[in-house]
């Protein structure tokens, strides 16, 4: 696999304290060819690997990792190129995400968020690197006739904060508006749901005119593409059976309108004592509800109440 092989690469180059332009300019292909290469989205050929071996220092190890990187073992999908070459190339995906928002409908401020926290180790410039790939993975979306997508989120991912709220606002505001586009659909797995098929992690399914569909599960360290029609088909009612037990289009985007609701309505302090004193509460509005919590233990959670029970004891109290 491509996708393997570039990892390998990565791997090496950095070991030996090479950038990608410097790497670039020994083999000689350009940098953006090498983080090509590097990322999967494009293959190599053999002329370039072996300059890539020799310059390196790896003694045949790039070229044998090559070569098994072409046989295709264990059901890898032989004809898959890469995330970002297979989105291009597919009719459909269906992608369960249940921690991010799904990279294709992330907006730059928070997929740099969610790098700066998932890559700890990675530099500004990686960083950076790493968006500009993601946002460009997105221009499918404004294709004359772009991909079908279906995805799937957990509750919690339109609570978490990735970012800070001002990014997470603008990032719902986008999920919110692409979830309207007649080719997209995202379903939202309520966080009182009976039961969770998707326990085992995130994935992708691609179908890909006259090749097939392949299954694409990806980790911090690795990704696994496979064709294998048991592997596909696990994923698949995996997949059938998370649209199940996630809210319809229509209660999903309601869903998510008052997550962005909630994160557009900040606290604020409601009451307070003169004398140095410290017992001060703070107050928002959530939907039909009224949330307080002390200032002092904001960790500690919140009280709810029903909006029009809270708005009666606040008149009851002014009149006092």
């Amino acid at each position: 696999m491509d996708v393997r092989f570039g990892r390998e690469l990565k791997r090496w180059r950095e070991n030996r304290g090479y950038t990608q332009t410097q790497l670039a300019r020994a083999v000689p292909i350009s940098q953006s060819h090498v983080s090509a290469i590097e990322r999967g989205a494009k293959r190599t050929t053999e002329e370039q690997v072996l300059r890539f071996d020799a310059v390196l220092s790896a003694n045949g190890q790039l070229i044998r990792r090559w070569e098994d990187s072409r046989k295709s073992p264990s059901g890898f999908a032989s004809w898959f190129a890469g995330v970002t070459v297979t989105e291009r190339e597919s009719r459909e995906i269906r992608e369960y995400s249940p921690l991010l928002i799904p990279g294709l409908f992330q907006t730059e401020r928070y997929a740099r968020a969610s790098f700066r926290t998932g890559r700890p180790d990675d530099t500004e410039a990686e960083i950076e690197s790493r968006v500009k790939a993601r946002m460009e993975r997105q221009e499918i979306l404004e294709g004359e006739r772009p991909p079908i997508i279906r995805a799937v989120v957990e509750e919690a991912v339109l609570k978490r904060p990735i970012g800070g709220r001002e990014v997470m606002v603008e990032q719902l505001e986008r999920l919110l508006l692409l979830s309207q586009r007649p080719r997209v659909r995202v379903l939202v797995v309520p966080m009182a749901a009976d039961s969770n098929p998707g326990q085992d992690g995130g994935f992708l399914l691609f179908t890909v005119p006259e090749k097939g569909v392949v299954a694409f599960v990806e980790t911090k360290v690795s990704g696994m593409p496979s064709d294998g029609p048991e592997v596909v088909d696990v994923y698949a009612h995996v997949f059938t059976d998370l649209c199940s037990v996630a809210l319809p289009p229509g209660a999903s985007q309601e869903l998510i309108r008052e997550n962005l609701s909630m994160m557009q309505n900040e606290w604020k302090k409601s009451s307070y004592s003169e004398g140095g004193a410290t017992n001060c509460v703070e107050c928002r509005t959530d939907s039909d509800r009224a949330l307080v919590r002390d200032t002092r233990h904001r960790e500690a959670g919140h009280l709810a109440f029903p909006l029009a029970e809270w708005r009666a004891f606040l008149r009851a109290a002014h009149a006092l």
